[in-house]
């Protein structure tokens, strides 16, 4: 048996990028990114800056740019999430030349795999390391959305750009703000999950799983205030067909518990019928 001993990467920036668009089936790769240590744009903890590149040309198509109010770095205790300087927050965190050599390398990757790939990187200095990579676990013909009709005298209370998609399909359902899992009773389903952040341990608020295996639906649709297309919150949600929003500023504070809500993943619509939302 074998010990692998591996440097660690002390990235300056990192991310993760798909060599497909799962959600539209666009054949467009995406990148997203954030200043220090890749953990924080996997986590979810941050919106990174995403670009989205035309793999035939290399030209960038779409950047969306977001204030990245926190980086994870290096410390004492290991990893930790310190404050990104304020005159970088606004700034994008990688240049164009960048993103065109991930895109290039992404290209290459995907043609040695022969699919879709799930890439993570990191950048120190002037050289870009593949930290991780592997197949997309959404394939072309998982592309069922749910359909929820909303009704035509709905009030819009969110109309966000395609950065925020991250699975479609509409939903209807009342909101549950969570900050941890024990905010949603056991017995509550058919709900709308709004989180500032989703972690691995609020997977129970998702769905539930029998004893042979199979999931059972809990939460109907999911918007959060953090995150990127590639976050834990984005896979979670594809793996399961729940409609979902990332990214979603001030979600948490404009939406009310037992708020009655329809949520166009596809469209990037959130609407209510309550006159005084």
């Amino acid at each position: 048996m074998g010990v692998v001993v591996q440097r660690q990467i002390n990235s300056t920036a990192a991310g993760t990028l798909f060599t497909k668009d799962v959600d539209s089936g666009d054949d467009v790769i995406i990148i997203d990114a954030n200043y220090g240590l890749g953990e924080s744009v996997v986590s979810g903890k941050v919106t990174p800056d995403e670009f989205i590149v035309d793999p035939e040309s290399g030209e960038i198509t779409e950047r969306y740019i977001d204030a990245k109010a926190k980086m994870c770095v290096f410390s004492d205790k290991g990893t930790e999430f310190v404050p990104v300087p304020t005159d970088m927050r606004d700034k994008q965190c990688i240049t164009d030349a960048q993103v065109k050599e991930l895109t290039r390398i992404a290209k290459v990757i995907k043609a040695e795999y022969g699919k879709d790939m799930d890439i993570e990187w990191a950048i120190e200095g002037d050289t870009i390391y593949i930290t991780q990579a592997r197949a997309l676990t959404v394939k072309d013909e998982d592309r069922d959305f749910s359909h929820h009709e909303v009704p035509s005298d709905a009030n819009v209370l969110y109309e966000l750009d395609r950065s925020h998609r991250v699975w479609g399909g509409t939903a209807h359902g009342e909101v549950r703000i969570v900050e941890k899992p024990s905010d949603v009773p056991d017995d509550l389903e058919n709900y709308v999950l709004v989180a500032r952040e989703t972690t691995p341990d609020m997977t129970s608020l998702i769905y539930n799983e029998d004893q042979s295996g199979e999931r059972m639906l809990r939460a109907v649709a999911m918007i959060t205030e953090e995150g990127g297309k590639t976050c834990h919150a984005a896979i979670t949600a594809r793996e399961n067909g729940i409609p979902t929003l990332v990214g979603v500023k001030d979600v948490t504070r404009d939406l009310k518990d037992g708020m009655d809500v329809y949520v166009d993943a596809s469209a990037g619509m959130i609407y209510t019928l309550e006159e005084d939302a």
